[in-house]
């Protein structure tokens, strides 16, 4: 992989330096940079009239430097994590939650190495994936005084927030909410691509894969719909068939999904009869998902189909699966995206050490870690009494100098989401989702994965010597000098 050890070293060291220099520049605009009181200047002789009155002024200043230095009073800002702890998703959310409060326990435990007199306290909600929970939790924690909340999981839950985040001027991060709908000039930021991209993805892989046609069973609610109508425009333009997708849109609450199912097989079937090679896509959670491939396996058509998903299924969950549900998605070839995530020793490091706790490195976890450490790094950069929009903008310049675990983060301002994102093609062996390929959303090309180096090999992020830009900021808190070579923008 040409240029790839280079790359991944730049990564590495813009991480560590980018954490670092805000937690240190947090340290000085809060502490006072640890200046030590100028010394008093030399005495000229004065006029006999005026000695004793400058005498007394001396001697006061003298005892005023010698009283001990009063400890800067540590403020405390409570970052919020609105996450689901039951639900469709509540098997990952578990891990989502853990991997978010571990971003900010090294956070501070750095402001303390330091010295900063900030530090931050976790609240925690549910929000399942149900758009009244999630409502209730966001009211809850911003009773409570967050001025950030990392949540939520779904669009779904998102959609039901967002006025009350933005009336109440509370920043809002989302590790994994991808719903094309919800890109907006706002207080709400996603730290992974919207499914426009994901969209073109998958008709870009279905329709490389042979097919012509293709039945979508998907949920009901704006990620579902946003995903399958993306797909919808890019596959119907490739095959040049604007009858080539034809959907199946569900309710995800109801309990018997049989006769969704059957109504996919049906087109499926229509599909055959009139000479198409057709495929299924299926857009679900995990509990929906589980309820739409157990009635599948038992209807022939559906058997003899190969089927494509999008991300929203490839969880820990999926492991739980009884064995005939997991065979019939072997037996299908049953493949997918994922937001695709650069390998570097950084990731490699933060990786064993959630599994050291028990917290296992993926579907979004890692994407709730980076949320969390850009939010603790806005508030340090804007400072803890910061307006909303003073956030908002420190959120901003903070990604365009963080690369995360799972890549680069830089956040467009016209919508919050993140700027730069392509997708992993994975396949399900039966005990593991195996990453083959890689979608560059830039060219539209599907790559072996050997041949994915990190963010597309095109930005790189260069810091100063190490030791000479901690001591610029030890002189006088100067601003970091960082040069961040942008990517080119894709088109999503």
């Amino acid at each position: 992989m040409a240029g790839a050890a280079g790359n991944k070293t730049l990564l590495i060291a813009g991480a560590v330096i980018v954490i670092l220099v805000i937690v240190v520049a947090g340290y000085f605009l809060f502490a006072g940079g640890g200046e030590q009181p100028a010394e008093a200047p030399a005495q000229e002789e004065q006029p006999a009239a005026g000695q004793q009155q400058e005498q007394q002024q001396q001697e006061q200043g003298q005892q005023q430097e010698q009283q001990p230095a009063q400890e800067q009073e540590v403020k405390t800002v409570k970052i919020g994590i609105l996450l689901p702890q039951s639900g469709a998703l509540a098997v990952e959310g578990q891990n989502m939650i853990k991997a978010a409060e571990y971003a900010i326990k090294k956070v501070n435990k750095a402001l303390e190495e330091q010295g900063a007199p900030i530090r931050f306290e976790v609240l925690k909600a549910d929000s399942g994936t149900d758009p009244v929970k999630a409502l209730e939790g966001a009211q809850t924690l911003g009773q409570q005084g967050v001025k950030v909340i990392i949540g939520t999981a779904s669009s779904r839950a998102l959609s039901a927030i967002i006025d009350y985040v933005n009336t109440q001027g509370i920043i809002t991060i989302s590790p994994s909410s991808t719903s094309p709908a919800l890109a907006k000039d706002d207080y709400v930021f996603r730290v992974v691509g919207n499914d426009r991209g994901q969209g073109k993805a998958l008709a870009f892989y279905v329709y490389n894969e042979g097919f012509d046609a293709v039945g979508i069973i998907v949920l009901n609610d704006p990620y579902g719909l946003g995903i399958a109508e993306a797909f919808k425009q890019n596959f119907t333009q490739l095959v040049g068939d604007e009858n080539a997708v034809q959907m199946v849109v569900y309710d995800p609450n109801k309990q018997d999904l049989a006769p969704e199912v059957q109504q996919l097989a049906n087109i499926i079937q229509e599909y055959k009869a009139a000479g198409k090679n057709p495929a299924v896509l299926i857009v679900a959670f995990e509990t929906d998902g589980l309820n739409i491939l157990n009635n599948a396996k038992e209807i022939q058509v559906l058997r003899e189909t190969r089927w494509f998903s999008s991300e929203s299924i490839r969880s820990s969950a999926f492991f739980e699966y009884p064995e005939e549900v997991k065979q019939f998605a072997v037996n299908v070839q049953f493949s997918g995206t994922f937001p695709a995530t650069p390998k570097t020793e950084f990731s490699d490091q933060i990786k064993a050490e959630l599994e050291a706790q028990g917290i296992a490195l993926e579907g979004f976890v890692g994407y709730s870690f980076d949320a969390a450490m850009l939010a603790a790094l806005a508030v340090i950069k804007a400072g803890p009494d910061a307006t909303p929009d003073q956030l908002k903008q420190a959120i901003l310049d903070v990604s365009k100098q963080y690369v995360g675990i799972t890549g680069f983060k830089e956040l467009d301002p016209a919508t919050g989401d993140l700027k730069y994102q392509d997708y992993f093609i994975w396949y399900f062996t039966g005990d593991a989702f195996e990453d083959r390929m890689v979608f560059i959303a830039q060219t539209n090309e599907i790559v072996d994965i050997a041949e994915y180096p990190p963010v597309s090999g095109q930005g790189k992020i260069t810091p100063l010597n190490f030791a000479d830009y901690i001591s610029q900021w030890l002189a006088g808190g100067m601003e970091p000098a960082i040069e961040v070579v942008a990517l080119p923008v894709r088109d999503f």
